[in-house]
């Protein structure tokens, strides 16, 4: 029978890749985003930064995850909840960010407590 404790571990690295890949996703599509505003002669900045804006934290958070930095936890915690609005990839990434950071196992890995 397996520990509930390696489940988690489990858990939580997927969870650091699909923030990783997410925001690398979505700061790409920014950047092609712009690259293609300036070549077609119109700048398509406001669109860029909005992505950016959401994209960088989900990179982060996620190598933070990954990283075990303890401090980590309570951002990606309010990162996951902002999530939720991003219908429908954002939502099941919100939904499932929350429920590993807010078990005990999550919150044991990640703060040692």
């Amino acid at each position: 029978m397996k520990s509930p404790a390696i489940s988690m571990q489990k858990h939580l690295f997927m969870v650091s890749w699909l923030h990783i890949i997410f925001g690398g996703l979505l700061i790409s599509l920014s950047l092609t985003g712009l690259w293609l505003g300036v070549e077609r002669g119109g700048l398509n900045l406001p669109t860029t930064l909005i992505f950016v804006m959401i994209g960088l934290p989900l990179f982060l958070g996620g190598i933070g995850l990954l990283r075990r930095w303890p401090r980590i936890r309570n951002i990606m915690l309010i990162v996951g909840v902002m999530n939720l609005i991003n219908f429908p990839v954002g939502t099941v990434l919100g939904i499932y960010t929350l429920w590993v950071l807010w078990s005990p196992e999550g919150k044991q890995l990640l703060t040692g407590n």
